[in-house]
């Protein structure tokens, strides 16, 4: 029996001898089990053992991690690194180490940040100062606070000084009840008259005045959500670190939240948008809209000219310089073709239909010089200057000459001077064929006046 035990451990030790040389010889060791009966536990120890188990991470090419050391800078978490090159973190910790990286690096700068923090907010400065100066989140600040025991509710131990009188108050419930019995003031006067700082009170984002808040915290720093929602993006963008949590945290979000809605929810939701979107269009001038709105705003002044004259110089506006009457022709009819397709005019595409519009148009517009002519007065009383396109003003059929022909009302309806009127260039331009009245208030007034 003892002579077997001997013989199974010399063999033992010539296998494992076997096998970490085949291992050397730059084989894997996935390759070693399968040659040498020994356990995966047992290789990996014996070779971490003597220091001659290398990782996974050799396969890699190190032309991959070309600079690592400027990601490794701009994020500073290892997990994110890891996930920017799709491997994980042993393999990042091998490659820093390889390229004299310490991999520990802002971890530890990060418990010193801590550590720091913590002292700092012990020497009586509040949690918002201590947050303030310190690479730390306000949320973490306090969760380690609170494990050490060192939170303080800041409202009963920060001294506050009244600025009329000069007594002190722990507190800005107690300062704020002073100066409303003694002084006779309310707190965001007060705040106004003695603590508030230079641009306080204005929005960060659009200059829009803010909500007051309470005696310590002055006014909020945006107006409202929506510039809420941009200043929170533009301080993400500043910390690449934040940034990506918050990238990783919200992914998906939006998917989920349209699986979870059914059709009506979703119109419904996509309805209130539109309605304040047009409520909003609607209480601002022509040449609000524009400056809100216009596509170029994000440019300087330079940037749009130059912009503007690279725009005519190439594309539609340079070949249209150039095109034949039979190209701009075929441009002409698509553009018919869609206009019928979207608005629901299938029957203005037949050729025999065309001809008659043709004729009915040219008819309305003979019939409206006339009118216009004899009605002057009524119909453009301040001698308003006339013009084409979007510049000077437009004689307007408030029912328009397309609806017309195809509810088949008169042309002499349609050029009554009850549906004239002057808009300037840009407003009838965005009108296009829609009614700014009734086929029916049309022709009450219509007859009204033939009574008459």
């Amino acid at each position: 029996m003892k002579n077997t035990r001997e013989n199974k451990l010399k063999i033992t030790t010539e296998v494992k001898e076997q096998a970490i040389k085949y291992y050397c010889e730059g084989h894997t060791i996935k390759e070693v089990l399968h040659n040498f009966p020994v356990s995966i536990s047992y290789i990996k120890r014996l070779l971490k053992q003597r220091e001659l188990l290398r990782l996974v991470t050799n396969k890699i090419p190190r032309e991959k991690f070309a600079g690592i050391e400027e990601v490794f800078d701009k994020h500073k978490k290892i997990k994110i690194v890891a996930d920017y090159y799709d491997v994980d973190s042993a393999t990042i910790i091998k490659v820093l180490k390889e390229f004299g990286i310490d991999p520990n690096y802002y971890k530890n700068i990060d418990l010193e940040a801590k550590e720091q923090a913590i002292k700092y907010y012990c020497e009586r400065h509040t949690i918002t100062e201590t947050f303030e100066n310190f690479p730390i989140s306000m949320q973490y600040l306090k969760k380690i606070l609170m494990q050490r025991g060192l939170f303080r509710k800041e409202s009963y131990h920060v001294e506050m000084k009244c600025e009329i009188c000069g007594d002190i108050f722990l507190g800005c419930h107690p300062l704020t009840k002073h100066i409303k019995n003694e002084h006779k003031i309310e707190s965001n006067d007060y705040y106004d008259r003695y603590l508030k700082r230079e641009n306080e009170g204005k929005c960060v984002i659009c200059t829009s005045p803010t909500k007051y808040k309470d005696i310590v915290n002055g006014y909020i720093r945006t107006c409202g959500h929506s510039c809420g929602c941009t200043l929170h993006r533009r301080n993400l963008k500043a910390d690449p670190i934040k940034s990506a949590i918050f990238s990783q945290k919200v992914r998906g979000h939006k998917t989920a939240w349209h699986a979870s809605q059914t059709i009506e929810e979703k119109k419904d939701f996509f309805s209130k948008i539109g309605e304040k979107v047009r409520k909003t269009a609607e209480s601002m001038t022509p040449e609000e809209r524009k400056e809100k709105h216009g596509y170029l705003n994000k440019l300087g002044p330079k940037e749009r000219e130059e912009f503007i004259e690279n725009l005519k110089s190439t594309g539609a506006h340079s070949w249209w310089k150039t095109a034949s009457e039979e190209e701009k022709r075929v441009v002409y009819d698509r553009r018919r073709a869609t206009r019928c397709k979207s608005k629901g005019w299938w029957h203005l595409d037949d050729d025999e239909i065309k001809n008659n519009y043709a004729m009915y148009h040219q008819k309305v517009c003979t019939l409206t010089a006339s009118t216009y002519k004899k009605y002057k007065s009524i119909i453009n009383p301040t001698n308003l200057k006339r013009g084409i396109a979007c510049t000077g003003y437009h004689l307007d059929h408030k029912y328009s000459i397309c609806q017309g022909f195809l509810e088949g009302l008169l042309p002499e309806v349609i050029s009554s001077v009850h549906n004239l009127q002057m808009l300037t260039g840009t407003e009838n331009m965005s009108k296009s064929d829609t009614c700014s009245v009734t086929k029916e208030e049309l022709l009450s007034l219509y007859e009204s006046n033939l009574l008459k």
